[in-house]
This record gives structure tokens, C-alpha cells and sequence, in this order.
């Protein structure tokens, strides 16, 4: 459903338009550069799911925009996943995590 991304040192929100969906929302939150350290925040309650990075905070009701969301299982991951397939097969993509805190709870 979300998801951060770093593109041409923009880094932005995506958030899949519909359960079915391949298509994103793209949404610009913070200019950085490489080796910047970036501070993230995702909350996801009651169908708002709310980001921000660096401080720089936007938000969307998934639940509005596609009711199907309702029924759905959410989990957090984080992580490194490289989304391009070009360029030498010995390259790659370094993330580091200082901190992290997850709060799951259900009424």
C-alpha cells in the first residue's frame, strides 16, 4: 500500500491507488542528498494513513478512496530493495537504519 522511495534525490511517498492496483500515488516530500539522513514517520488509523519525511507531512483516506482497503491485512517491513535492473550486476544500494519504532494495536 506505502511505500518510501528515493528518485533522483527526491524522496517520495507512494501509496497504491487501489487494493488491485499496480498505479501509485506519488507524493514529493523532502529533497536530499546521497548519505543525508532522513527522518520518517507512517501512521495508518482508521483509513488515514498519514506520512511525513523530514517534516514535510501529507496524508490520504485509503479507506475513502478504495473501500476494499477495509478488509485488508496490514504489516511493516523496512528495508532495501533496489528497483532498478540496470547498470553493472555487481552494483547495489546501501540503506542504514539508526532507529526504529513500531507501535501496532488493535481495538
Amino acid at each position: 500500500m506505502f511505500k518510501l522511495r528515493l528518485d533522483n534525490h527526491t524522496v517520495e511517498a507512494l501509496v497504491k491507488d487501489f487494493v488491485n492496483s499496480t498505479n501509485d500515488t506519488s507524493f514529493p516530500l523532502a529533497t536530499v542528498d546521497l548519505g543525508d539522513m532522513i527522518d520518517y514517520r507512517v501512521k495508518m488509523e482508521d483509513g488515514l494513513l498519514s506520512f511525513a519525511v523530514n517534516g514535510a507531512s501529507q496524508s490520504v483516506n485509503v479507506f475513502q478512496k478504495d473501500p476494499a482497503w477495509t478488509n485488508q491485512t496490514f504489516y511493516f517491513k523496512a528495508g532495501n530493495y533496489c528497483q532498478d535492473n540496470f547498470g553493472l550486476p555487481d552494483e547495489g544500494a546501501v540503506v542504514s537504519f539508526y532507529h526504529l519504532n513500531v507501535n501496532h494495536s488493535h481495538d
